[in-house]
């Protein structure tokens, strides 16, 4: 006779409901920065990036072949963060265009799709700001990158002290900056709009 099956659906009976979040993403081909809020817990629940790099052109490879590794790694990294939350709405820095030469603009129009088509695929509303709005919250329109760091820094002191994102210490932190920054652009010119998407009453 048989062995009967093993079943482990005790094991997996209970799974704790996701946090539901608000993504802000940093959106760059070489690099993208992201952070994730919740605005029940009135804090961000995840901080993290991805840098990718061309092929070393010691190797005989096409440019097309490794333009289209490096977005299905960016893609691959926004579906499984994205999967970790009850994910409600993005606000993205999409590139603006304005750079020099064919290489830089190629990489902005391929950022600003990975970022469409992942937010489409996954039923996502995708929203986007403008690098103007995200400066004036933090200055003027000549804000350093180093401005950026300390305004984010300062705002969210609490996660110097929380093990779990060392914000500090990350080698991405200028375009997690961005990202968290974009919260502040949000709740100043799209705040009942999030809080609409979040699910939350409105706060007048």
């Amino acid at each position: 006779m048989p062995a009967a099956p093993v079943h482990f659906m005790r094991v997996l009976a209970y799974r704790p409901p996701k946090e539901r979040v608000i993504l802000f993403l940093d959106s760059g081909f070489a690099s993208f920065g992201l952070a994730a809020y919740s605005f029940r817990l009135k804090k961000f629940v995840c901080l993290d990036g991805i840098s990718t790099k061309a092929e070393n052109k010691k190797r005989h490879i096409y440019v097309s072949d490794d333009n289209a590794r490096r977005c299905k790694e960016i893609a691959a990294w926004l579906r499984t963060i994205t999967g970790l939350f009850d994910c409600c709405a993005v606000f993205a820095e999409l590139p603006s265009g304005g750079a020099r030469g064919a290489k830089p603009l190629a990489a902005m129009s391929m950022a600003t799709a990975i970022t469409a088509c992942v937010c489409e695929l996954l039923d996502l509303p995708l929203f986007s700001v403008s690098p103007t709005e995200c400066k004036r919250v933090v200055g003027n329109g000549s804000i350093s990158k180093e401005a950026t760091q300390r305004f984010v820094l300062k705002r969210h002191g609490d996660l110097q002290t929380r093990k779990s994102i060392c914000l500090s210490q990350h080698p991405l932190l200028e375009h997690i900056a961005d990202a968290m920054v974009i919260l502040n652009v949000v709740e100043k010119n799209y705040r009942d709009l999030a809080h609409q998407l979040y699910g939350l009453k409105l706060l007048h």
